[in-house]
């Protein structure tokens, strides 16, 4: 139990995290070595995550230049650290750390978050934003980094889309392709490669009712080792959120019907 209480809640379900004492009760940020009243440099509210294409949510600016005044800029500022930590941790673009934030604030201004898990609304606006960018993304590894059970983020990922009325776009190969491609730093002419695989399967192979990421971390890989890149098949698997025993099985799938092709040389 910690030696800290938070002033907010009187909790003392109080850890640290980034230099900063974090209550899990409330979600309240605060400084134990700070008095709550001092002047603050910076509103949350004056934050505008989309003034820049180019904006980043960097910890080190944030905890620099935004001094929350109250609990509800805590919560929020609570938030964008978790959202940053997990997008760093899964390599994810700038774009998709946006419009995660975004996700949150607009969560919250509709009252959804009261009651419920900080860390499970931002990790679900994160995997919603990843959808809505065509960026690959499952719902295990997230959960992992979070620290929240794959039940409770589906079930938030569930009341956000219905409650802001979002649409998501269902998952193309061509979207995870590139995603897998972008996290491992592959040159597009290999991402190229792996879509013409995929292309060709289409006609050869029925992937309806089959899980799209594991063709296309499979397509990855053969273009990959084509290529001569030097490559894991570990490392794409984590790229991709699935296991090494998939990625095989699909690759299996995918050679067999083109064991005679130059598609693979």
């Amino acid at each position: 139990m910690s030696k800290y209480i938070c002033p907010e809640c009187e909790s003392l379900d109080v850890e640290a995290d980034l230099n900063k004492m974090v209550c899990n009760s409330c979600g309240l940020v605060f400084d134990p070595s700070q008095d709550n009243g001092s002047e603050r440099s910076s509103s949350l509210d004056e934050w505008d995550f989309r003034s820049d294409k180019d904006i980043d949510i960097e910890k080190k600016l944030l905890l620099r230049s935004i001094r929350p005044s109250n609990a509800t800029e805590q919560r929020v500022l609570r938030a964008l650290l978790i959202i940053e930590e997990l997008s760093e941790r899964l390599e994810l673009p700038a774009k998709v750390k946006i419009d995660a934030a975004e996700i949150y604030k607009e969560g919250m201004k509709r009252g959804l978050i009261h009651g419920r898990s900080i860390r499970a609304f931002a990790a679900a606006s994160v995997y919603i934003s990843c959808r809505l960018n065509g960026f690959t993304l499952t719902i295990d590894p997230l959960a992992k980094l979070s620290r929240e059970s794959r039940k409770s983020l589906n079930s938030t990922v569930k009341l956000i889309i219905r409650e802001l009325k979002i649409s998501l776009r269902q998952k193309n190969l061509t979207d995870i392709l590139y995603a897998i491609g972008y996290r491992i730093g592959l040159e597009e002419n290999t991402i190229k490669r792996a879509e013409e695989i995929i292309h060709r399967a289409k006609s050869k192979i029925n992937l309806a009712g089959k899980m799209k990421e594991g063709f296309a971390a499979a397509a990855i890989y053969i273009a990959a080792k084509a290529q001569g890149i030097r490559i894991s098949q570990r490392e794409i698997a984590n790229a991709c959120g699935i296991t090494e025993v998939t990625l095989r099985t699909r690759k299996r799938e995918l050679t067999q019907y083109f064991m005679n092709s130059n598609i693979f040389r």
